[in-house]
């Protein structure tokens, strides 16, 4: 079971159980178990490489911002995305660590592919920053390690 799965399943048990998450619950609108299942659907789309999937996850306003001074607004994320899909063969994604906060996660990832353009493997070290707002997210920040 990929670890992510894994850890949506500890979180819902975790919930079940009764126990509270010691965020302030009026800055977010969403459980728990909703944020993990929202992340779960964007390393999804990721790993699916569906661009229109992964764009449908962010709000109107929303925004990615990569390596830290490149930013594509959420008109410009689709086609963005599908444009860098297409120049792989696969998608990998290994789940290290996930931590929400109010309305901010933050994961720490693996990251797999095959570049059809350069014919090789890559791999990279993500951490990936994200804040949410009316239940999807809003900002996108992606630090390469």
């Amino acid at each position: 079971m990929p670890t992510l799965l894994k850890l949506i399943k500890v979180f819902k048990i975790f919930i079940e159980k009764s126990v509270k998450f010691f965020s302030i619950p009026y800055f977010h609108s969403l459980t728990m178990s909703q944020y993990l299942c929202l992340i779960d659907e964007a390393i999804q789309a990721c790993v699916e490489q569906n661009a229109s999937r992964f764009c449908s996850l962010f709000t109107e306003d929303g925004k990615i911002v990569l390596n830290q001074n490149l930013s594509f607004s959420k008109a410009e994320i689709e086609t963005v995305t599908q444009k860098y899909f297409a120049s792989l063969k696969y998608v990998k994604i290994e789940t290290k660590y996930i931590m929400i906060e109010g309305n901010k996660a933050f994961i720490q990832w693996s990251w797999f592919d095959f570049n059809l353009v350069d014919n090789q493997e890559n791999s990279h070290e993500n951490v990936i920053v994200l804040d949410f707002k009316d239940s999807l997210i809003y900002c996108w920040q992606e630090y390469k390690g």
